[in-house]
């Protein structure tokens, strides 16, 4: 429902209140990488680019099968400068 919630937010482009619902969603559920992605997603979206990179890197690190974190894992690098770093995570995609 959270995660859901969350979804909503984020879709009206309310990415505060996106990342504070992720937030309780991951506190219901904290090992779903989905989760840590989308708040990824919106941390990326107001210019959270080291909270971002540290939730999509979780996402991966509970499931490395979940493509969208390494997607914006490698794009939280990006925009943080570190382009060395982007490439490295996107190598690790599957």
């Amino acid at each position: 429902a959270k995660k859901n919630a969350g979804n909503e937010k984020y879709k009206s482009k309310e990415y505060a209140e996106a990342v504070a619902l992720y937030t309780e969603a991951i506190a219901l559920c904290p090992d779903i990488a989905a989760y840590y992605g989308n708040r990824a997603a919106a941390y990326i979206m107001i210019e959270k680019y080291d909270s971002a990179l540290a939730d999509a890197l979780k996402s991966i690190t509970l499931d490395d099968t979940f493509t969208k974190g390494y997607v914006r894992a490698s794009k939280s690098c990006i925009c943080l400068g570190d382009f060395a770093k982007a490439v490295q995570v996107l190598q690790k995609a599957p």
